[in-house]
């Protein structure tokens, strides 16, 4: 079976823990994305997450800083069949909301990711994907194209 392939896997950030832990809800899209990096969809990952609007205070550590550090503690799995996953773990922290992961990733994607196909997938919780669909396909633009 062919494996479509994308420039990068786009996962989306959705809060931390008072511990700075990922709630269970972002564990899984991080497996999932631990999946479609081992299936060989992408060799490029962006995590995507400032923190959220509704916090009052800027948190020490940003949602996507905490979710290259999930990705990094299972390099060793990721990295039995591809070149290490760390050098391709891109980061997007200065997003507040859903149109701010859409517009910093597509200028993180613009100057960091080759792109070859003009493809994203993008890794959310089920319930969040079309709306999130919709917004990356219109900041993205007829350039890119986007998928869930």
């Amino acid at each position: 079976m062919k494996v479509e392939k994308y420039d990068s896997i786009v996962v989306l950030g959705g809060g931390l823990n008072k511990d700075y832990s990922l709630p269970e809800n972002i564990v899984n899209r991080m497996e999932t994305t631990i999946d479609l990096w081992a299936a060989e969809h992408s060799e490029n990952i962006i995590v995507s997450g400032g923190h959220s609007f509704r916090l009052t205070a800027t948190p020490r550590h940003s949602e996507a800083f905490v979710m290259k550090g999930y990705l990094e503690k299972h390099n060793e799995i990721l990295t039995e069949q591809h070149v290490p996953v760390i050098e391709k773990i891109f980061i997007e922290d200065k997003s507040l909301d859903t149109i701010g992961n859409a517009l910093y990733t597509k200028q993180l994607y613009k100057r960091h990711i080759p792109q070859k196909l003009g493809k994203l997938i993008i890794v959310t919780s089920r319930t969040q994907m079309p709306r999130q669909l919709e917004i990356f396909q219109r900041i993205m633009g007829n350039d890119i194209e986007v998928k869930g």
